[in-house]
């Protein structure tokens, strides 16, 4: 029987034989040394990193977050490594003594236990799988809950103006499917996966290579077309997937259409529905095709890789009968070497399909992590105390990105502490811009938005908007309680039943009180809770504002959904009740400026005029265009 060593020798002196193998097992040493020359210690990033860097980054983060679990997943593998290596060894050493056995009639004892022997080894790995499946049930649950939510707090710290450019969400649905698909905790297993099957192979290899070199060569080359094949495949499958993702967030948007109550009532009312549903049908049927063309190409491939295995699988039997022919090995021998080969088959098949899985974890990962890699929002250094003097727009200019035209172009305006102040202008003249530069939810492309003469970028984004309370044109429906809809902009606050029920009375939502059964109420139909109309939410929604203590006050068209009259009750309350706080108050609706201390007048992202309402009537300019209009369509109603 040959040493290890003496195998490894024939082994290496064959190969080195070669040339080109030679060449290429400098190159590959090379690509290996390079690639994990990439991984620094501390972290790494994704940008022109290779698939080792991002699997060790990958991997660290699952040992950071389950170092329990992983422990006892890797120990698994290494008893399904020794296991599975030992397994052709003991099946070649039971031939040996069968043959012995029926040769001599003596050590049919131990020819027995050898196959009790073989028995226990080969359902070993049977118990080993059950226990982790169970495993990685857990660990993929914990993983795509704590993967998730470092992508939840990742981008809550990007800038308003990441959520301006589509490339934004599709970065996220890519890292979002990564997260929820636990293609983390599969890359990283995978890894491991890896080397298991690649040292049951050098374990079969080893056996094979006491009988003739040339059977791991023949060997070898059975697997190498898989693997080139099923590499290939993958990275142009993800390379599919990044072009469609575009055309996936718009199937899905149709889809979502049919699943919310009011397009639904729209489309039902308008009739519609056909269209929406054949620009879906359009939307899926053009990836489905894209994919079709591209599994296709995949399929002949695949299959012609797998034709020239079964045909190195028949030379190598071949190989096999002709050494035993030759007196070369023995009839147990060959049937060792067919087991080890079989070995080999099936340990390089799951490498080929962990290589692919991996090269495809691998761009999915890296997506993932060069998400998390954006630039987050740069907040300032300096504490804001206290709201005591003005607010100052100096020459303010502003582009949303890729656009061309400036939404907000050299404004200037000031705010002073106290006063009223209402922004008025056609749709499209950047009143909505002009009220999130001034809470710094958007920044300047020139110009400086200034608070007690302090440039706000210089501040704490969060010390700022303590002091600041907000209705949004687009205010958030939530499917709580009556007491969460209007607390959750307090919350430390929210079980102060006093303050909750002031804000109601103020917002005149007494009657939704009654109606959803007190302030524990629930609103919105998903969770069982009552409805309510377009104007109660809007109402709602003051409340909300009216609850945060706050200096500052900003309505974005604030009673756009209610009835003019109530409208009128509504605001004049709300006025009176910010007499001692700065309220910035943007609207469509002329009929306030008559209680603003100021009517700022937005034209084409630029302000038009400045001036009380008496004033500016007098000036019979822009904002006396938009009075008389909208008089006369009173007048004529």
């Amino acid at each position: 029987m040959k040493t290890g060593a003496t195998i490894w020798n024939n082994i290496k002196e064959k190969l080195l034989q070669m040339r080109s193998t030679k060449l290429f097992l400098i190159y590959l040493s090379n690509l290996v040394s390079l690639q994990l020359a990439n991984v620094r210690d501390g972290g790494v990033t994704m940008k022109n990193k290779g698939l080792p860097a991002v699997w060790w980054r990958c991997a660290r983060d699952v040992y950071h977050m389950m170092r329990v679990f992983l422990l006892l997943y890797l120990i698994l593998c290494l008893l399904g490594i020794t296991i599975e290596s030992i397994t052709p060894w003991i099946m070649t050493r039971v031939f040996e003594l069968a043959q012995e056995s029926l040769e001599t009639g003596r050590g049919w004892d131990r020819l027995w236990g050898g196959i009790g022997g073989l028995c226990f080894v080969m359902s070993v790995p049977i118990v080993l799988q059950c226990i982790s499946a169970l495993m990685t049930a857990h660990i993929e649950l914990k993983s795509h809950m704590l993967f998730g939510q470092r992508l939840f707090l990742k981008t809550k710290k990007l800038p308003q103006e990441a959520f301006e450019d589509s490339r934004t969400y599709d970065a996220y649905q890519i890292a979002e499917k990564c997260s929820t698909g636990n293609q983390l905790w599969t890359m990283a297993s995978l890894g491991f996966d890896i080397l298991e099957r690649g040292i049951i192979m050098i374990s079969a290899i080893a056996v094979m290579g006491t009988f003739s070199p040339w059977l791991v060569l023949i060997a070898l080359g059975s697997v190498v077309p898989n693997l080139l094949v099923g590499v290939r495949s993958r990275k142009l499958e993800y390379r599919l997937y990044h072009k469609q993702i575009g055309k996936e967030r718009t199937a899905e948007y149709l889809w979502g259409l049919f699943c919310k109550k009011e397009p639904v009532k729209e489309m039902r009312t308008l009739g519609f529905t056909s269209y929406l549903k054949e620009r879906w049908v359009d939307s899926r049927d053009e990836m489905l095709r894209e994919q079709k063309c591209l599994q296709d190409k995949i399929f002949i491939r695949v299959n012609a890789a797998h034709c020239i295995r079964n045909l190195f699988y028949g030379i190598n039997i071949a190989l096999s009968i002709w050494l035993m022919l030759k007196g070369m090995i023995s009839i147990s021998q060959l049937a060792g070497c067919i087991a080890a080969f079989s070995t080999l088959q099936g340990a390089a098949l799951n490498l080929t399909g962990s290589m692919e899985d991996i090269v495809y974890c691998g761009k999915s990962v890296s997506d993932y992590y060069r998400y998390l890699e954006l630039p987050e929002e740069q907040d300032g250094g300096r504490e804001y105390p206290e709201f005591k003097g003005d607010i100052d727009m100096e020459g303010v200019t502003y582009a949303y990105p890729n656009m061309q035209e400036n939404a907000l172009t050299g404004v200037d305006l000031q705010v002073q502490k106290g006063e009223h102040v209402v922004i008025v202008g056609e749709n499209g003249s950047g009143k909505t811009t002009l009220t999130k530069l001034l809470t710094g939810c958007l920044k300047p492309k020139d110009g400086m938005v200034l608070y007690d003469g302090t440039d706000i970028a210089g501040m704490r984004r969060n010390s700022l908007l303590r002091h600041i309370s907000m209705v949004s044109q687009n205010f958030v429906r939530y499917n709580f309680t009556l007491r969460e809809n209007i607390g959750i902009s307090d919350v430390e606050r929210m079980s102060d039943d006093a303050a909750v029920s002031r804000a109601i009375r103020l917002a005149d939502l007494d009657e939704v009180k009654r109606i959803v059964g007190g302030l524990d109420g629930k609103l919105g139909r998903e969770f069982g809770g009552s409805e309510l109309s377009g104007g109660q939410w809007q109402k709602v929604a003051i409340a909300r504002c009216i609850f945060r203590l706050s200096d500052i006050v900003i309505l974005d068209e604030p009673t756009s959904a209610l009835d003019p009259l109530i409208e009128y009750d509504i605001l004049s309350r709300f006025m009176e009740m910010m007499k001692d706080k700065t309220a910035v108050i943007i609207s469509h609706r002329v009929g306030i400026c008559r209680m603003a201390d100021k009517i700022v007048v937005m034209k084409e992202g630029r302000v038009a005029e400045i001036g009380r309402h008496e004033e500016l009537l007098q000036k019979n300019g822009e904002y006396s265009r938009i009075w008389r209009a909208q008089a006369r369509w009173t007048v004529e109603g």
